[in-house]
């Protein structure tokens, strides 16, 4: 890690670690995830494409994964919610998914 960050865009503050590494003669910096600060000297695992380095990450779970998580898992969640409650999807009911309104029909 090179040094932290900061930014205010709007009402919301964002903190990130800014972090630098070596390719070839070339430096590259990138930022890290929001919110996640490390110690300046911290060596953390890095992966990049050789075509690509700018497009630098951190290889760790999170920083890998929370974009996924937060496109794909928060629509799953919601949809078990959804059909697990049994005051909006009511037991043994036939339910019509189609791709003009009404998107999902109780039959």
């Amino acid at each position: 890690m090179c040094f932290v960050g900061k930014t205010i865009n709007g009402q919301f503050e964002r903190v990130y670690s800014v972090f630098e590494f070596f390719v070839g003669n070339d430096t590259i910096f990138f930022n890290g995830p929001d919110n996640f600060i490390y110690t300046p000297g911290q060596c953390l695992p890095i992966v990049y494409t050789k075509d690509n380095p700018e497009d630098a990450r951190l290889d760790l779970f999170l920083p890998l994964w929370m974009d996924t998580i937060m496109s794909g898992g928060v629509p799953v969640l919601i949809l078990l919610i959804v059909f697990i409650h049994p005051d909006l999807v009511p037991y043994r009911s036939k339910i019509r998914i189609t791709p003009h309104k009404p998107y999902v029909q109780i039959i």
